[in-house]
């Protein structure tokens, strides 16, 4: 209901009710936390992640989630330390350098991003040829020239780079509407990974534009406040 059907009034109703017969279920705590940040409750989502801390204060689940909290709330700083502390419990976790990496990038340190990007893919068995072929975007056009060669990657191997992917990569380079084409796929697909679409700051490439409340809309959300903008 939450991740596939986007229906979030029946998924809080199913949360609500698991957790009143195990108050304590992390994973129940961790969903529900997500839930109410994808619904523009971020400080409500962050205090329910807190309480499955309690329970599994070594779980790198937990900790991810927390630094996930803050990247939401853009308090990136925060987002850099719990990202570190789940790769202190788990230095191999799928998930944890990448969005380390994506909080240097938007603290402005792409130096750190492509480094931990680099760690990240060698890690998770990545050819040297392919490393040596990022390292040389990078150095020849900076951030733009990595996600440049992402889309190169795209075009040689269609099925391999998912359409939010595409969305975020065309966004981060300013083609607009290409963006908005390979966002609407990952809607009409249902990619999981766009529940955050109303409150990611991964999305801010694309939030003003137009287009983006529409595509709010068909997902059943809405904009959701930025944390000390106002609005």
């Amino acid at each position: 209901m939450f991740f596939a059907e986007w229906n979030w009034d029946a998924a809080e109703a199913s949360l609500k009710r698991a957790l009143q017969l195990n108050p304590s279920h992390s994973e129940g705590l961790l969903i529900y936390g997500q839930l109410s940040e994808v619904l523009g409750q971020l400080e409500k989502g962050l205090q329910i992640k807190l309480r499955a801390l309690e329970r599994d204060p070594f779980s790198p689940l937990v900790h991810l989630q927390i630094s996930m909290s803050y990247w939401n709330q853009r308090r990136y700083d925060d987002a850099v330390e719990w990202a570190k502390k789940t790769l202190e419990f788990d230095p191999r976790h799928p998930h944890a350098r990448e969005h380390l990496a994506a909080a240097y990038w938007k603290k402005g340190d792409s130096d750190r991003y492509m480094s931990e990007n680099l760690k990240h893919a060698e890690m998770h068995g990545a050819p040297p040829a392919a490393l040596e072929q990022l390292k040389q975007a990078y150095a020849d056009g900076g951030v733009a020239g990595v996600l440049r060669r992402g889309l190169e990657f795209a075009a040689n191997h269609p099925r391999a780079v998912p359409a939010m992917q595409l969305a975020l990569f065309h966004g981060e380079l300013g083609s607009m509407d290409a963006g908005f084409k390979y966002l609407e796929q990952a809607i009409e697909s249902r990619d999981p990974g766009l529940v955050h679409l109303a409150v990611g700051p991964q999305w801010d490439c694309l939030r003003s534009d137009p287009r983006f409340e529409d595509a709010l809309l068909r997902m059943g959300l809405r904009a959701a406040p930025r944390p000390g903008s106002g609005v």
